[in-house]
């Protein structure tokens, strides 16, 4: 609610530039320093690093480092491995973060023995202001020197405002507008959030990636308003016009000058060559959660031909759920008789999920082995298809059991159970009560994707009810 919608790009003034680059020599320096001084450097090492020969090398593989732009997932909130505070602190405090730039460091002094390469004339200006500021008495009083100084404290100064009208006054009705888009969503007025939502969308400022899931959510609730008007999906022609509109290309105009960088916005909005946009993955499963799997199918086998999709386990994770879909309602349509294309679906579905676990991308693979053994037996195949190494039996049936208000974890207990029986249509199993056996518990996996925690729901006309919940 709080988040600025307009693009981040502001046309820096010549003194911003100067004292960014005043900051990261700064900070090359101190990096410089604790290096030298890091107690798992040999003697031997120690005098490399601290030779004049060297330092000029030295400090621009630091710079190198500090410049090099992480991955969206390395930036997200990072909790707590262990119940031990002390352990966590072991594992990222900054001295742990020095010997790996020290490792690095001496490797690459090993390695490169060559001249050092030109710099740029601004590196070696803020160099030389640099020494001015913190190695000779300099009497001059420049913004750069004062901003400086405070921040080579620690410590932060007020940033610079740009009142001008032209600037100022357009974002400040944007700020109002969306202030009141976001108090018509909580009081559920869908009317007037979509007329305020339109009003937004047409404002050239404003960045529609950063409020493009109230709009979706707008969408849908006026359309659940009026029933008779479901056959077009509008939040589906959204998502269309976003993938069309936020092309991602090889370039990346975050890294470009002039007018272009004016689109940039974080990756984990807009998408890379190597990173999927957020919007795109929202449009596959809303197309999932809406039962439209042969369109799904085709734009997944669109997707999956070009990066960055073919490198995103998520996409290859919903293709997976697209062949076991379709395997049930050919179960439930045909029988047996369509035994051959529902063990067709299930070997595209294994090999859909192995790569899942090529690129990292988890899920609960127990849950949906289970699933698949359903489906074979209600097809009557022999055929026997194992979705990796999971690590118990796999008659294993599977009661996903909702904790109390009170429990302090979210575990999901499987119990063991006669194998399922099918009755009029459907599964039904002996109730876990009744088989002896012990609970089996484990921690229940990690949501895919975003990981919101929603539940996936997907039913067949009388027949098998697939839920999978990943809270």
């Amino acid at each position: 609610m709080f988040e600025d919608v307009t693009f981040p790009y502001i046309y820096k003034e010549g003194k911003i530039k100067k004292l960014e680059r005043l900051e990261l020599k700064h900070v090359e320096q101190r990096w410089y320093y604790q290096l030298c001084h890091s107690k798992t450097l040999t003697p031997k090492q120690r005098k490399v690093l601290q030779s004049p020969a060297n330092k000029n090398r030295i400090l621009r593989l630091i710079r190198k480092d500090i410049q090099e732009k992480p991955k969206p997932e390395e930036t997200y909130e990072i909790w707590h491995d262990h119940r031990n505070l002390n352990t966590n602190l072991r594992h990222t405090k900054p001295e742990k973060e020095g010997e790996i730039l020290a490792k690095k460091i001496v490797e690459a002094l090993d390695e490169d023995e060559g001249d050092d390469d030109g710099e740029p004339y601004e590196y070696f200006e803020a160099l030389e202001t640099w020494k001015s500021y913190n190695e000779t008495f300099d009497p001059s009083a420049s913004w750069v020197k004062h901003h400086f100084q405070v921040r080579a404290q620690g410590l932060e100064t007020k940033p610079v405002q740009n009142y001008e009208p032209s600037y100022y006054y357009p974002r400040y009705h944007v700020n109002n507008l969306k202030t009141l888009l976001h108090l018509s969503v909580l009081r559920r007025h869908w009317d007037l959030a979509y007329k305020i939502f339109c009003i937004l969308i047409r404002i050239r400022m404003v960045d529609l990636r950063s409020i493009w899931p109230l709009g979706v959510e707008i969408v849908r609730q006026r359309q659940a308003l009026d029933p008779a008007k479901s056959s077009v999906y509008k939040d589906e022609k959204f998502f269309d016009w976003l993938s069309s509109f936020y092309v991602i290309t090889n370039l990346n105009a975050a890294f470009n000058k002039g007018h272009a960088r004016q689109l940039a916005a974080p990756m984990w909005r807009s998408g890379s060559k190597m990173r999927a946009p957020v919007y795109s993955v929202s449009a596959l499963w809303s197309l999932l959660m809406r039962g439209d799997h042969s369109k799904l199918r085709d734009k997944l086998e669109e997707l999956l031909l070009v990066p960055p999709y073919n490198h995103e386990g998520v996409c290859y994770f919903l293709m997976g759920l697209c062949n076991l879909m379709e395997s049930v309602e050919l179960v439930e349509g045909y029988g047996d008789q369509e035994r051959a294309g529902v063990v067709k679906n299930l070997k595209a579905l294994q090999s859909n999920w192995e790569r899942c676990e090529e690129l990292g991308f988890s899920f609960p693979k127990k849950y949906l082995q289970q699933q698949v053994n359903q489906v074979l037996e209600m097809a009557g195949s022999t055929e026997e298809i194992y979705l990796g190494n999971l690590g118990v039996d796999l008659d294993l049936h599977v009661d996903v059991q909702e904790n109390d208000d009170n429990s302090d974890d979210d575990d999901m207990r499987f119990t063991t159970a006669s194998p399922p029986e099918f009755i009029d249509g459907g599964y039904e199993s002996a109730a876990p009560d009744e088989v002896p056996g012990s609970p089996v518990t484990f921690n229940s996996p990690e949501a895919p994707g975003s990981g919101d925690g929603d539940a996936l729901t997907n039913t067949v006309d009388g027949g098998l009810d697939l839920d999978f919940d990943f809270d």
